[in-house]
């Protein structure tokens, strides 16, 4: 009995090393290769919205009578206000952390390391939740050893983050399918949001989900989630 539950506590902390040490495997390379990568065409758009809603965050905090003025509201939001700020207003949010430890770009930049290292995680749960462990290991290799993906995982534009904040969605919709109560719904809306904040292109989400659900799983309940997720 003793080795068997031993057996059990070894495989629940194996559950947690694993995609943990993906995660730090992934980020430390890209961080090892982050010198190789100049400055890209739309960087700079993103930096700049970056860096002035941080600026405005700080002015919020300082002086809130000035901060939410129409004038000094449009003045920081209007940078690069074609597209959704949540990932910005992330990578800003890291870039003021860390800048005092690494160079500016490489601080601009962490934000979406870090969200391509914790898409490396949850790609290797997904996997090896459904096919086994090696398959996890080899789905994240076969992932980031494409060398465009590779390439954008490094940069602090809008690719990647939507690719995260897209995957998520549908991990979490996969993930809830066998549960069933509406509440479930929210939460599923909640993280879709959260991918329309990210890039508008996450718009497109639900139907796809929609779509599948009508091939491969035609039961009321997951049309229902569907919508209440929306």
């Amino acid at each position: 009995m003793g080795a068997l539950v031993q057996m059990e506590k070894s495989s629940k902390l194996t559950q947690f090393l694993f995609p943990l040490l993906v995660f730090l495997v992934i980020l430390a390379a890209l961080l090892w290769t982050n010198p190789d990568v100049g400055v890209t065409w739309d960087e700079p758009a993103y930096i700049s919205a970056a860096k002035s809603y941080m600026y405005w965050f700080d002015q919020a905090n300082d002086s809130p009578e000035i901060a939410f003025q129409n004038k000094i509201l449009t003045e920081r939001w209007q940078v690069n206000n074609e597209h959704p700020p949540l990932d910005k207003i992330w990578s800003g949010a890291v870039w003021s952390l860390t800048r005092g430890l690494t160079d500016d770009l490489t601080s601009h930049r962490l934000g979406n390391m870090l969200l391509s290292a914790a898409l490396a995680a949850i790609l290797f749960i997904w996997v090896r939740d459904e096919f086994g462990t090696l398959a996890g290991f080899a789905a994240v290799g076969a992932l980031f050893t494409m060398p465009r993906f590779f390439f954008h995982a490094h940069l602090a534009a809008m690719d990647v983050p939507a690719a995260f904040s897209g995957f998520v969605s549908t991990f979490v919709f996969w993930k809830l399918l066998n549960r069933r109560g509406w509440a479930w719904g929210l939460l599923l809306g909640l993280v879709w949001g959260l991918a329309l904040a990210t890039k508008i292109n996450a718009v497109f989400i639900p139907v796809i989900l929609g779509a599948w659900a009508l091939l491969f799983r035609r039961e009321w309940r997951v049309i229902l989630r569907l919508v209440i997720m929306g």
